[in-house]
């Protein structure tokens, strides 16, 4: 079977009816505006329906010309005489706003973070303008069919387009995700998940959702498309700034709920709009880069001969990150991120080295030069952000922590060279503890089993340590008092020098015995 041909602007455009000098006019506006409808890339369904529409009212016109003409009737004379005023007016304004869709990108393109905003709010207002010319076409009474099965259908077609253009803008947000690499691509794709299911809400929506409702999401969507785009330097840089992610998280959530509740009043949704929109061209909050929270958990990997290096490194940073933090501008960031970058790689490369104090030390070269790249780099930093006094005392500090390494080391080796005395052989014996707390009268036993030579200071410590609190603790060391008990209750036991040994106490039942009575209980 042959193929019939299709052409658009044909079947949008064709007159059924004969036409007259006097809508010669009429003709021409009517395929003014279907050339600029077949080139336009948004709204299609509004305005392929408004053209017809027009072409059909031309039609009605043309017929009650030819009645007018034949039947000599006044009454089709004065209606075709007003209707063309009025159609005339319509595809006038028509024309204009056919023109400005015809020549819109489907997405923002420049490289002028305003102007692509800009473009956005051109999209809002072409849409509002391009429905007020349906809405004076459905309000004339010159069209076929019932105002409300006319209505129904423009709700149908405005739906239809509205959940197009954000179908778009959502597999333009893909491909950019596709395109992005690093820092902000989990963010854009849980983003974009939240998207699809906001978008299959809306298209399977009610009619009773409100267009405010599928505008909103459709401007966030192409807000979100700019940034996603980094054709500017502000979007590059907010692509990884977790903050916006979670800002614009909270944007969709607001188009969520009053998709899934027509009922919620739209009336704040151009005010959120209008925040997003300064949020985006507002200037940029920068956020402290993750590679801080690395560098204290480097610090515990660190060996004795770079130990208080790396801990003023560590100290340099904290100091520009502090200072950071008071401002953060973006500008801050390449000497803070230079900064924390080389005091990773010192901190990585002196937890590399191996460090036995019982062997001299050889000094390794190449940690040492990635602490001095460090130092310069943090130096720089504190010059970069101003900080000239906090820089002075920070490289004393380093200076000194070089110095006191060096030192340490020597002592440490000395100290290693001499010969370790072996520990005493321990002779162990079990002991039971009868504690009771100050006027109480029922003692609490403690069994261990520890070497004989040691004396009740080793007792009282221990008995210190199951302590909770310090006061608790030091209140035991101060009033802990030991002492033998006595079978005669009338004469008070002599208490027991603390360098009483664990050998010299007396034995029952097999083991050694003492009674000790403190301030405070466990």
């Amino acid at each position: 079977m042959a193929a019939s041909p299709l052409s658009l602007f044909d079947e949008l455009t064709r007159l059924t009816q004969p036409g007259y000098p006097v809508t010669e006019v009429l003709t021409k506006l009517l395929h003014l505006v279907g050339h600029d409808v077949c080139s336009t890339r948004r709204n299609h369904h509004a305005v392929f329906w408004a053209v017809s529409q027009a072409r059909d009212i031309i039609d009605s016109i043309n017929g009650l010309v030819k009645v007018a003409g034949e039947e000599d009737s006044w009454d089709a004379f004065d209606k075709y005489t007003v209707m063309i005023l009025w159609i005339e007016k319509v595809l006038l304004t028509f024309s204009l706003i056919a023109e400005k869709d015809s020549i819109a990108a489907r997405f923002a393109s420049s490289e002028d973070l305003v102007e692509d905003v800009a473009f956005v709010d051109a999209y809002r207002d072409n849409r509002k303008e391009l429905r007020e010319i349906v809405q004076q076409l459905i309000d004339s009474g010159y069209l076929k069919g019932e105002g409300a099965d006319l209505a129904k259908t423009i709700k149908a077609i405005n739906k239809q387009d509205d959940v197009s253009t954000f179908r778009a803008a959502i597999s333009k947000l893909r491909e950019h995700l596709g395109k992005l690499t690093g820092s902000g691509k989990d963010s854009l794709a849980e983003v974009l998940r939240r998207l699809e299911g906001l978008h299959a809400t809306l298209a399977t929506g009610p009619d009773t959702l409100a267009e405010d409702v599928f505008l909103f999401a459709i401007q966030l969507a192409l807000l979100l498309e700019i940034v996603a785009s980094r054709r500017n330097k502000k979007s590059a840089e907010r692509i990884s700034d977790k903050e916006f992610w979670r800002t614009a998280l909270g944007w969709i959530t607001v188009a969520e709920k009053h998709a899934k509740d027509p009922n919620l009043s739209t009336s704040g949704l151009a005010g959120e709009y209008t925040s997003s929109c300064t949020y985006i061209l507002g200037d940029l909050i920068a956020q402290l880069p993750e590679a801080f929270k690395n560098l204290r958990p480097l610090v515990a990997l660190t060996r004795r001969p770079f130990y208080l290096q790396s801990v003023a490194v560590v100290a340099g940073c904290a100091e520009l990150a502090t200072a950071f933090n008071k401002a953060k501008r973006y500008d801050m960031l390449d000497a803070l991120n230079l900064a924390l970058n080389r005091a990773t790689t010192a901190l990585e490369d002196a937890a590399k080295v191996q460090y036995d104090p019982t062997i001299a030390y050889t000094p390794d070269k190449g940690v040492i030069t990635s602490f001095q790249d460090a130092e310069d780099a943090i130096k720089d930093c504190f010059q970069s952000y101003q900080l000239g006094t906090q820089s002075d005392t920070w490289q004393r500090r380093m200076r000194n922590s070089q110095q006191s390494d060096e030192e340490r080391l020597g002592l440490l080796q000395t100290r290693f060279k001499a010969p370790m005395k072996p520990l005493p052989t321990e002779t162990l014996v079990d002991i039971v503890v009868a504690v009771t707390v100050t006027g109480s009268n029922k003692p609490t036993q403690r069994f261990y089993k520890m070497d004989s030579a040691l004396t009740l200071h080793a007792l009282l410590w221990k008995e210190a340590s199951l302590r909770t609190t310090v006061a608790a603790a030091n209140d035991v060391r101060n009033a802990g008092v030991f002492f033998i008990p006595s079978t005669d209750k009338a004469k008070a036991a002599a208490p027991l020098d603390l360098d009483t040994t664990i050998a010299s106490l007396p034995v029952a039942s097999g083991r050694k015995y003492v009674a000790l009575s403190v301030p405070n209980a466990v």
